[in-house]
């Protein structure tokens, strides 16, 4: 496929500029790309982009969805000449999937976005009336007797690790070798296998310090768990972190140690021994995906100081999981998919079942859709759980007003997390909404939209109110110098009657009304100097609680190799009423005032399309001051109490990702990677940040060194040779 990339006009200079792989649209440059789906069925396609400097891109769309972290093998280059520039791509039939029908026609569609215009050209219509990209494509017809080689490849890895653990005073040197595996079973099925994976080199955690009553959330960051997993999200009962996660006893080793014992060991991950996932999708629309993966026995060392005898506390057995999921596409975009899991713990007497189905209805225009979810829980753990949910949605999504409403139940006992992730569940709650955009341009913005939504959320068990609040949001892009503002606001309508915070099952605390507005501006990133700032603020109905947070993060591209981004947050919470203490009746609250500053610094450098260096570092302070103590009544609200146990906290981290990617050859890398990492937490306020970086540097550190090398090995490129 070739493309000659010109200007009616006459001679133009493209932008631009170096970058890793897949990280195109958010820099200065120029690209082309080309989107495919081979089964055209309004849903499903895959995008292979290359921009003006060379840099390859390709991302998994399914239906709203981009999955940026899929990665292809397939070649491309590019030329710049005297009238623009050219590009040349090569997509072998083994980075596609299709039926096997006789006879088929794809869904196809090109685009071309100019940097110096902010614009995207495409070669089949878009219509910014109409939601999504997938059912837009033009369409290719004519495809017939397609014969696909085999589809075979291994990506076999050696890595090696040198790493001192602040914990330990000697450092360990580890020797690692594995295989990652990608069988074409058919034409339209593939087969991943990660063999003794090893995922030491991803970026560390953002890790936060955890004052709310419910488990932070962190996002997904090995490849093996990002990459073609759309399937396995229907039905929003997967969270991949659980697999290879903390070890379900990991925090309860401590409560049982024998006098003069010590833990000298207790792992924070279980380890994964190996992940095997088919997906695909047949001639008639069916998608079929099925994981597997199992971790290994996880324990805790324990030694007794006096007699010097070492023993091991289990954490977590042998541990396997399974996900099933089967997805029917329909006539007009539409789908309807039901999907398993199911986790079984050896020597835990623990299985969980979860089942659920999801489906989308769109007309014949893709202007009126209705979604909705049905989920059990079915957890046998000493004793028999039950649980369900469901929800549903009806809206209009398309023209210049949209609308809809919305409902979720879940039941008090419904659990998906021993393989999902819910925050809490007994939840009954309503939502309307509404929005406004404008398609074209018009009253100098380039873009504008806007949203209103009003909530009502009770407990389903029984069924008594807890919240009622609205928001409204706008975006907006102003048409000469593309710049990007927007900003939203929220208000409680009563009290909250919160069920959550108190940590104690069936205690309520009533929490005061409280007003949230928030300003943020983003301008332009084709400039040398970027700027995002953002300015927050929140005040409470009682104790004079009140929150002002401050975002400001300035971009600099000092080249087309080298861009720096800088992240400054701050947090200021006043009166901030939570939990102190429920070790006890009376329950304790207090109100708190936090500070929370987060710097960031991130740098790349691009020696050109096919190696980079990149740094992140980040530091991280939260400080807690306990100020006036409340007892929390059996009617929710607080009374004073004499209550003052409880010591202000300061709490550090520090972390820095350095690593080096060369990629060598197609689907072939050699990186390098240094991380550092500090912890620290003080029964005291640091009173500046100069006092907290010293004492914080004072501490013994982590340091891990790697080196990892991946090959790829095609089965028919070694064919060919031969």
């Amino acid at each position: 496929m070739w493309h000659n990339i010109t200007e009616t006009s006459g001679t133009i200079s493209p932008k631009y500029q170096q970058s890793r792989r897949d990280v195109i649209s958010s820099i200065k440059s120029d690209y082309f790309a080309v989107l495919l789906s081979p089964y055209n069925d309004g849903i499903n396609a895959v995008e292979f982009i290359v921009s003006a400097a060379g840099v390859q891109g390709d991302i998994n769309l399914s239906g709203y969805n981009e999955d940026s972290n899929w990665d292809a093998v397939w070649i491309s280059a590019i030329q710049h000449t005297s009238f623009g520039w050219m590009v040349e791509i090569k997509i072998p039939y083994s980075a596609l999937r299709f039926s096997t029908k006789q006879e088929q026609t794809w869904g196809i569609n090109f685009m071309r976005r100019v940097k110096s215009k902010n614009e995207l050209q495409t070669w089949s219509p878009i219509d910014n009336g109409i939601k999504g990209i997938t059912n837009q494509l033009g369409t290719v017809t004519g495809i017939s007797e397609l014969k696909p080689p085999i589809r075979l490849a291994f990506y076999p890895y050696l890595s090696g690790y040198y790493e001192k653990l602040p914990t330990n005073h000697k450092a360990s040197q580890s020797l690692n070798g594995g295989m990652d595996i990608k069988v074409g079973i058919s034409k339209s099925f593939t087969l991943d296998a990660a063999l003794i994976p090893d995922f030491g080199q991803v970026q560390s955690d953002d890790q936060v310090y955890n004052l709310s009553p419910f488990e932070v959330q962190y996002a997904e960051k090995r490849q093996f768990f990002i990459e073609g997993m759309d399937l396995f999200k229907r039905g929003g009962i997967f969270y991949s972190r659980r697999i290879g996660g903390t070890p379900t006893s990991n925090g309860s080793v401590s409560n049982n140690l024998l006098p003069n014992e010590i833990i000298t060991e207790n792992p924070s991950e279980t380890k994964l021994i190996n992940g095997i996932k088919v997906s695909g999708r047949t001639s008639g629309g069916l998608g079929v995906g099925l994981l597997n993966a199992i971790t290994a026995k996880t324990e805790a060392a324990i030694e007794d100081t006096v007699t010097g005898i070492a023993r091991t506390i289990q954490t977590q057995g042998l541990t396997n999981y399974n996900i099933i999921v089967f997805d029917q596409n329909l006539k007009n975009n539409s789908y309807i998919s039901l999907i398993n899991t199911h986790v079984y713990r050896r020597n835990d007497n623990f299985n969980s079942n979860v089942t659920a189905t999801e489906f989308l209805l769109r007309n014949r225009a893709n202007s009126l859709q209705l979604t909705g979810i049905g989920a059990y829980s079915r957890i046998d753990n000493s004793e028999l759980i039950n649980g369900y949910k469901y929800q549903l949605r009806a809206e209009k999504t398309s023209g210049t007003l949209t609308y809809g409403v919305s409902h979720n139940t879940e039941s008090e006992e419904y659990n998906p997390n021993a393989l999902g992730y819910l925050q809490a569940p007994n939840e009954f709650t309503q939502s309307v909404f509404a929005g406004f955009k404008i398609l074209k341009p018009t009253f100098g913005f380039r873009s504008l939209s806007s949203n209103f939504t009003l909530y009502n959320s009770s407990q389903f068990a029984p069924r008594v109110y807890t919240s009622r609040s609205a928001s409204l949001s706008f975006v907006a892009t102003e048409a000469a110098h593309y710049f990007t503002f927007g900003g939203s606001g929220y208000l409680d309508i009563e009290n909250e009657h919160n069920y959550y915070e108190a940590r104690v099952p069936g205690r309520m605390v009533i929490l005061p009304k409280f007003y949230n507005i928030d300003f943020w501006i983003s301008s332009d990133y084709r400039k040398f100097l970027a700027i995002d700032a953002t300015i927050d603020y929140t005040v409470g109905d009682k104790y004079g609680a009140n929150t002002t947070t401050y975002k400001l993060s300035p971009r600099l591209r000092f080249s087309d190799k080298l861009f720096l981004v800088y992240s400054y947050t701050f947090e200021d919470s006043k009166n901030s009423i939570g939990l102190a203490d429920n070790a006890n009746d009376p329950i304790i609250f207090a109100t708190r005032d936090i500070s929370t500053y987060v710097n960031v610094l991130e740098n790349q450098y691009v020696f050109n399309s096919k190696s980079f260096v990149s740094l992140r570092a980040r530091h991280y302070i939260k400080k807690i001051s306990y100020n006036d103590y409340y007892a929390l009544e059996n009617n929710g609200t607080l009374s004073n109490t004499s209550y003052n146990d409880l010591k202000d906290k300061t709490y550090t981290n520090f972390y820095i990702d350095l690593s080096y990617q060369w990629t060598f050859a197609p689907g072939s890398t050699l990186s390098l990677v240094w991380k550092n990492t500090i912890v620290d937490s003080k029964d005291y306020i640091r009173t500046s940040f100069m006092n907290d970086l010293r004492e914080t540097w004072s501490n013994n550190q982590g340091n891990s060194f790697s080196i990892k090398f991946i090959y790829y090995i095609d089965y028919l490129m070694l064919t060919k040779r031969n």
